[in-house]
């Protein structure tokens, strides 16, 4: 589930070397405050997108996803691509 990666995903970068993606790892661990912020803000759409889901409103429900989909945007962006 999303929402359980995005509450787990800074224990996967330590404060030591050897990650596959050393470019990555190293912008994560100097800008770690920023990185911990946007995986809280990826739990929380992913949060509500379940919210929404459970409800059966589908209105609810693309406004979730779309949420979602930004908050991953904005950490790939920064993190990732």
């Amino acid at each position: 589930m999303i929402s359980s990666w995005a509450e787990n995903v800074q224990n996967y970068f330590p404060n030591v070397c050897g990650l596959r993606d050393a470019t990555a790892g190293v912008e994560i661990r100097v800008n770690f405050d920023d990185f911990t912020a946007l995986s809280k803000a990826n739990q929380t759409a992913a949060n509500r997108l379940l919210t929404a889901a459970k409800s059966g409103d589908s209105g609810a429900m693309m406004e979730g996803l779309k949420y979602l989909g930004s908050s991953c945007k904005a950490c790939h962006k920064l993190y990732k691509d």
